[in-house]
């Protein structure tokens, strides 16, 4: 028989079991007294959860450190606690253009295991398929009672509450279900969109600069944003939130969007609109890849080094609005922009705005570089940060 009789009961356990492995992912392993300090639980509260955690896999007990750190100071050592290594892990799944890739991360943030799978062409079938296959070989290369669940990822407009993705126009998608073919693997399955997930990697990185309320804006092929209210993530009915692509571009260059409008932002500022504009000035030959339009050895004719910093100014315009509205502590901007020189137009820009109209001044602004080894740790950021707010659906020693 379980201990938690009654709804509140476990919603009281619940909410205290999410504040110490939250402290934890942000703090590093901490002793009992040291998680009281921060969560304000008894030291008796906090050692019966502890229990739990200990026997479902997820925290251990790492060697006793002298109080304070000083090895001569008396009195009794402080027995930290922390993740297990290579204990519960997550999966995380991230389909782009050509292949998908899904790694095993375990709770102390580190990578155990990673598969990519190429597919020759973007259709939903053989690109389902892949990342299947690459999911599969990530779970079987740990044994099942590790799994806390898969988060999957890609780009565009998805549908969080159905597991569809809405609209890809990388992949060329529309209205493809995920949900239903991952969901057979039998772990849980969270699905988001890419922006939104490389959102919950930044919130639950001890590493980053601590922030509860932030705005993640992604250029690369496509533009979306992501905001992160009170430690949460705004989702929102539908698919619709942090979807920017048809925020309109004042003064743009008057290129037509798929929607009837003209100059939005997405047909403006990603990367292929960048290279479409480019060809179009012959700025570029034709045949020359969209992805090599910011190559800094491209970026010798004066003509495409202007072209690529009206872009950054234009991304910083649209982010400078966006600042604006939401007020956050932090605005990070992400991808690759181009040259030093373009980052800090793009930058300069929100700033700028920021002063001249008074909303925003004290929002710090960063600029973030995504590598792609980034995508399905961000990816796999869906299931922690579920598995941090509503921890006893996912281990059940906790409800004991």
């Amino acid at each position: 028989m379980t201990g938690v009789h009654t709804p509140l009961m476990r919603s009281i356990r619940e909410g205290n079991v999410a504040a110490l492995l939250q402290r934890i992912v942000l703090d590093g392993p901490s002793a009992r007294k040291q998680l009281g300090r921060v969560t304000g639980l008894s030291f008796t509260t906090i050692t019966r959860l502890v229990t739990g955690l200990v026997d479902g896999g997820v925290l251990h007990e790492l060697p006793a450190r002298p109080v304070g750190g000083a090895a001569s100071r008396a009195g009794r050592p402080e027995t930290p606690l922390g993740f297990v290594p290579g204990g519960r892990v997550v999966v995380g799944t991230h389909i782009r253009a050509a292949s998908a890739t899904s790694s095993v991360f375990d709770l102390t943030g580190s990578r155990t295991a990673s598969f990519t799978v190429p597919f020759p062409v973007s259709s939903p079938e053989p690109a389902i398929a892949a990342a299947l296959r690459a999911t599969e070989r990530a779970l079987a290369s740990v044994s099942p009672g590790r799994v806390l669940g898969v988060g999957v990822s890609t780009g565009g407009v998805v549908d969080t509450d159905t597991g569809v993705v809405v609209d890809s126009p990388l992949l060329g998608w529309r209205d493809v279900d995920l949900r239903t073919p991952f969901t057979r693997l039998g772990p849980p399955v969270l699905i988001d969109n890419s922006v939104r997930c490389l959102a919950l990697d930044r919130l639950w990185d001890g590493q980053a600069p601590r922030t509860d309320t932030f705005l993640t804006v992604f250029v690369a092929n496509v533009v979306a944003s992501a905001l992160i209210v009170d430690r949460s993530l705004l989702g929102g009915p539908g698919a619709s939130a942090g979807q920017i692509s048809h925020l309109p571009v004042r003064n743009g260059p008057g290129t037509v969007c798929p929607c009837g409008a003209t100059d939005c932002l997405g047909v403006v500022v990603t990367n292929r609109a960048l290279h479409r504009r480019a060809v179009e000035q012959g700025l570029l030959p034709a045949a020359t890849p969209w992805a090599d339009v910011l190559r800094d050895d491209l970026d010798t004719s004066p003509g495409l080094r202007l072209l690529r910093l009206e872009r950054a100014r234009i991304l910083g315009e649209a982010v400078a609005t966006l600042n604006a509205f939401s007020n956050p502590e932090t605005t990070v901007i992400a991808g690759y922009l181009g040259t030093d020189e373009e980052v800090e137009a793009c930058l300069a820009t929100v700033r700028a705005h920021a002063v001249r109209t008074g909303a925003g001044t004290l929002c710090r602004i960063e600029h973030q570089v995504v590598p792609h080894s980034a995508w399905d740790r961000a990816s796999a950021a869906l299931v922690l940060d579920d598995f941090l707010r509503r921890p006893t659906s996912y281990v059940t020693t906790l409800l004991d």
